[in-house]
């Protein structure tokens, strides 16, 4: 359907637009992915409300209609699961940090467009970045183990869903390497080799 068709969708986001390009890419990807696959959509709701404090119900039968780039001039959601007359609504950033008050305001357009209720969900790739109290945060590193979770449970893997895992990756959004044993023996003789260095360079400079 040339209403849902990936490549147009990227299409949009060429170099030298006033936004941030990769940002925009990896939310089209995810939200044509979930699209594709209700499975996985559901697998992917049912972390987010998991991690929710109650308050806010879905109906798992019923597919949500995945939105992006909604909003106005003013506020521009990056990706919405959208319920009838309640919704999800997805900020999702990679290395930068969210604008001044930019939460709030998704939850003030929501409350007026989405009157049955609305949840404001981050994802970004580090828990430091982390505030204006979302009602869900969530690294990418848990979006990726939760589409690994649901690809280990299927007969088959949809080439598709293994390519935005690598899309994941490729950004440094995958789970974290393991701490190897080598790395711990390393930390305590590695940890003051800073200090050890100025207070050289201080003494070669007294001398």
């Amino acid at each position: 359907m040339t209403d849902d068709n990936l490549f147009l969708a990227l299409k949009k986001y060429a170099p030298g637009s006033n936004i941030n390009p990769r940002e925009n890419f990896l939310t089209e990807a995810f939200a044509w992915v979930l699209r594709q696959h209700p499975g996985l959509a559901e697998a992917f709701l049912r972390l987010v409300l998991n991690e929710h404090d109650g308050g806010f119900t879905i109906d798992y039968t019923v597919q949500p209609q995945w939105l992006t780039q909604e909003g106005t001039s003013k506020v521009r959601l990056d990706m919405v699961a959208e319920f009838g007359n309640k919704a999800i609504i997805f900020e999702h950033k990679l290395w930068s940090a969210l604008g001044k008050g930019q939460i709030q305001r998704y939850r003030d357009y929501g409350a007026e467009r989405w009157t049955g209720g609305r949840l404001v969900v981050l994802i970004a790739p580090r828990r430091s970045q982390f505030a204006q109290d979302p009602d869900v945060a969530l690294t990418w590193g848990r979006i990726h183990r939760c589409v690994e979770q649901w690809l280990d449970a299927q007969s088959t893997q949809p080439q598709i869903v293994l390519a935005f895992l690598g899309l994941l990756r490729s950004e440094g959004l995958g789970p974290p390497a393991p701490i190897s044993h080598e790395a711990i023996l390393s930390y305590l003789p590695a940890k003051d080799v800073e200090p050890s260095l100025v207070k050289l360079v201080y003494e070669v400079a007294r001398r």
